[in-house]
């Protein structure tokens, strides 16, 4: 016999095939590669390892769009897999977001250039701690230790309890860790975002920008700034130790 056809028949092999009938089903359009020809991973990808659930989507929940072009958003339900259903059969569609808050989180660039819009399930992960999809490829983004030590609530243990909505206050920093195993980096780089001076930050000096977001004045923005004010907005940003990343 074969060894594909050992493969297909063996226990193993029911298992694999009846997960990629799952991985299928929670995509937009069933069939798509998890990895490209050039050997990048997709979004699906992304979403599957963050989630368990490899939706094609950033944002929260799911959106319809029926046949006469209207749309609706929706959150996870029991009925998920029948609205969906029902929604091809009427000669609309599903567009599959994230249903249910991530355990580590995704910040991306392409928000900041407004390609895409990531949903608090993602924003605001259970653990602080985020994968970062700037430029070409992924890197990481999480509170530093010591402003861990400093939210612990009462009787926490590790990140449990840390909340990733911390908010910089006034006359006090939020201490974050960057981390690009494609830089060679040694140790992590540390940055402290800081309300921004009268609360004008890039958010707000761009906000009636359309083209070129990324630069101020003719000077470019530090991309990861960038992705920490679809988070953050309208903080400063100082760079620990650093030279900002251009």
């Amino acid at each position: 016999m074969p060894w594909s056809h050992w493969v297909l028949k063996s226990p193993a092999g029911k298992l694999v095939s009846s997960a990629t009938s799952c991985v299928a089903a929670d995509m937009d359009e069933a069939g798509l590669p998890l990895v490209d020809g050039l050997g990048y991973c997709s979004m699906e990808l992304v979403n599957l390892m963050l989630t368990g659930a490899a939706c094609s989507n950033v944002f929260d929940g799911r959106r319809e769009f029926g046949a006469d072009n209207s749309s609706a958003s929706t959150g996870a339900a029991a009925g998920d897999d029948q609205q969906q259903a029902g929604a091809a059969a009427e000669g609309g569609h599903v567009l599959m977001g994230v249903t249910s808050q991530a355990r580590v989180g995704l910040l991306t660039l392409f928000e900041w250039y407004r390609y895409v819009e990531v949903g608090q399930n993602l924003k605001s992960p259970r653990f602080p701690v985020w994968v970062v999809c700037s430029e070409s490829h992924f890197s990481t983004l999480a509170l530093a230790a010591p402003q861990q030590q400093q939210h612990h609530a009462a009787g926490s243990k590790g990140y449990i309890g840390l909340s990733s909505s911390l908010q910089p206050a006034p006359g006090s920093a939020l201490v974050l860790e960057y981390y690009d195993g494609m830089a060679r980096q040694e140790e992590p780089i540390r940055l402290e975002l800081l309300p921004a001076p009268g609360g004008v930050g890039w958010s707000s000096r761009m906000a009636g920008v359309a083209d070129e977001r990324g630069c101020w004045q003719g000077r470019p923005i530090p991309p990861l700034e960038c992705v920490v004010e679809t988070k953050w907005r309208d903080v400063a940003v100082a760079w620990h130790g650093s030279d900002p990343i251009l």
